[in-house]
């Protein structure tokens, strides 16, 4: 507090806080301060939102037999829940409790909920407004005192595990379920063309990463202008001994022109996570490359998630893990689907298909 911090929220092993800018430093050089770093903040996961769902499962039939979830409270927890007070007074969410004055955001978490409500209508909804990681972890840390059933959350964090069921996301998932709690995660929003897989290959051992023989760029192309965002992660979350930096490139012309860069220096407090973006990238063909500061001794798994316009398409894809928390061992993780292929699949073109753990 010497420093003019001002605690916002404290989470299980992180606090997030307002700090001046030019005091950062002086408290990241404190013995009781672990790293300092900007929040983890989830993504959102869902597309387009249709009731279609309460005909389609048959759930409109438990509700003529007066099943409807009447003594259930689902937590719908998303870092944007605007327009939740709107919703309420049309009868879109008919039954709500402890609805919080911080509200505001765009419409995702509402509209999750608004699910919840079409598909459960006896059930009370509870907003909780969960902005970042630490937000997350204080409300986990509640629900001993609280009457929540079920937890539901349409979002995804990158960036804090390996999709192997272990980070602080699935612990938080594990003490919910330790509560009686059923956490309901979505598989996220993860198209074809976004997702890259594999292992630390230098063959000439010049510190650059070859997607394969002779070629060091990973190509992407982005059809139409928008932001653009290439985040990199690998297998190293348990030991923290591995250091990569992840480049992004457009081809302009007759070359490679470097654009943005993620080179954060990995430690026992940093997580292997790299993200370069832009906030504009103009449409055309971008290159991404990977850099070990400090190599792995021996195969480790990496992988790329673009996140970014939906045609943004890299020149070679694969599968991929799932991100928290629908990777976590206890989540109850769920995919999209067209409502038109219910019955026969396959999950939606767009929905993360896993494998989970």
């Amino acid at each position: 507090r010497g420093l003019g911090a001002q605690e916002i929220v404290r989470g299980a092993d992180r606090l997030d806080a307002w700090v001046p800018i030019d005091r950062v430093r002086a408290l990241a050089a404190l013995d009781t301060v672990g790293h300092v770093g900007p929040p983890h903040r989830p993504i959102p996961c869902t597309g387009g939102i249709e009731a279609a769902g309460v005909a389609l499962t048959g759930a409109d039939r438990y509700h003529c037999s007066g099943l409807t979830g009447s003594g259930a409270t689902v937590a719908i927890l998303d870092a944007n829940l605007g327009a939740f007070e709107l919703a309420r007074q049309s009868g879109e969410l008919p039954v709500t409790e402890d609805v919080p004055a911080n509200l505001g955001g765009s419409g995702h978490g509402t509209a999750c909920a608004e699910i919840v409500a079409d598909m459960a209508p006896g059930a009370s909804v509870r907003p909780v407004r969960t902005e970042t990681l630490a937000g997350l972890q204080y409300f986990v840390g509640t629900l001993p005192f609280e009457d929540v059933h079920i937890i539901s959350q349409s979002e995804m964090y990158i960036g804090l595990s390996f999709g192997n069921s272990a980070g602080p996301i699935c612990k938080a998932v594990d003490d919910a379920r330790e509560e009686g709690v059923v956490w309901v995660a979505s598989e996220g929003n993860i198209w074809p063309g976004h997702k890259w897989l594999g292992t630390w290959n230098d063959e000439d051992g010049d510190g650059w990463h070859d997607f394969s023989e002779g070629d060091e760029i990973l190509e992407l192309a982005k059809p139409s202008s928008g932001a653009l965002s290439v985040n990199l992660d690998w297998n190293d979350y348990a030991t923290h001994l591995v250091d990569l930096d992840v480049h992004l490139y457009r081809w302009e012309i007759n070359d490679w022109v470097l654009v943005a860069s993620s080179e954060a220096t990995n430690g026992p407090l940093v997580d292997p996570f790299e993200d370069a973006s832009l906030t504009t990238a103009m449409s055309g063909t971008y290159g991404i490359s990977i850099f070990a500061s400090k190599p792995p001794t021996s195969t480790m798994a990496m992988r790329i998630l673009v996140l970014g316009d939906d045609k943004d398409t890299l020149e070679e894809t694969t599968g991929g893990a799932s991100y928290d928390p629908a990777s976590c061992a206890n989540s109850l993780t769920t995919g999209a689907v067209n409502p038109g292929q219910w019955e026969t699949g396959p999950a939606a073109v767009y929905s993360g298909h896993g494998p989970t753990t």
